[in-house]
């Protein structure tokens, strides 16, 4: 059977079950909705009365249509709006593979506004933004296209199912204040001589990365983890690093001028030349498990 006659025997079956519908539903159930009462009435009475009760069924029929007319009409502009967030998408991600770096960073602008247009496609679009600052390192000059990248995650928003994964990204000397990378896993990340100034970064995971000589001030690090980190040079002034564990961390020549260290681990931290006079929280068993110099600077009380 060819597909025009299969057609043609579809449409005479839908016609068919739609007439015995239509007789179905002013037929029989106008009947039972009418009931013994019918069949008391006179001719013209009954006539009357089985009008207005088929007029009351074609009201409640075409409002059944209606209503089918709108879903249809919804779900159609659902499923239109998802397929072009899914070709703007790929769309996006079809830049990135430029050789050209305007054209990848207009990708990661575009994916930033997918970010905001589509929830559900956020948490897609945050790995694609990552996983490119993952595997694009920065060298001496931050391109456009990571201050795309960093723009967007700037943007974002914040949203407690977040899981940022930017581990091994080098992204040395890039301007990442204020922004929101609590819980992030920066494992193995070059941050050096980056501004990290109010950055926030609670409960994220910094387990040996290199944040040589970069500014931390005002920066929140409260929960993180950030066993072996290099943060030599640093400077880390009015930072909250409670709770923070720098286990066999470098924080040698680092200035933490008002810095809170209440209950952070500094078990073999590297304090060498370290400027501790103004911090808060500092305690002699802290101290006692540290490795320092001569050149260590420590609250009055602590000398």
């Amino acid at each position: 059977m060819n597909r025009a006659v299969f057609r043609t025997l579809l449409a005479l079956a839908a016609l068919v079950v739609t007439a015995g519908a239509l007789w179905f539903l002013f037929g029989p159930v106008v009947g039972w909705l009418g009931g013994a009462d019918l069949d008391r009435l006179d001719a013209k009475d009954r006539i009357a009365a089985v009008g207005t009760i088929r007029g009351q069924v074609a009201t409640v029929l075409s409002a059944a249509f209606v209503a089918g007319g709108l879903y249809y009409t919804g779900r159609k502009f659902v499923l239109d709006r998802d397929k072009q967030y899914t070709d703007r998408f790929t769309n996006a991600v079809e830049q990135l593979g430029s050789t050209d770096v305007t054209v990848r960073a207009g990708g990661l602008r575009a994916l930033d506004r997918i970010l905001h247009d589509s929830p559900r496609d956020r948490d897609r679009v945050l790995r694609t933004i990552t996983g490119y600052l993952r595997t694009h390192p920065v060298g001496d000059a931050v391109p456009d296209d990571v201050v795309a990248a960093l723009a967007a995650l700037n943007s974002r928003g914040k949203s407690r199912h977040d899981v940022l994964d930017l581990r091994g990204a080098v992204l040395p000397h890039t301007d990442l204040a204020g922004l929101d990378l609590g819980g992030a896993d920066l494992t193995g990340a070059d941050l050096s001589g980056a501004c990290l100034r109010e950055l926030d970064l609670r409960g994220a995971r910094l387990d040996r990365a290199v944040l040589r000589d970069s500014d931390l001030t005002a920066a929140r690090l409260s929960g993180a983890r950030a066993v072996r980190t290099v943060l030599a040079g640093s400077r880390i002034r009015e930072a909250d690093l409670n709770a923070c564990d720098f286990t066999d961390a470098s924080l040698s020549e680092c200035d933490l001028g008002g810095t809170r260290l209440d209950g952070t681990i500094l078990v073999n931290a590297d304090l060498s030349g370290a400027d501790l006079r103004t911090a808060v929280g500092v305690t002699e068993d802290q101290l006692r498990r540290v490795r320092r110099s001569p050149a260590t600077s420590l609250p009055p009380d602590l000398r």
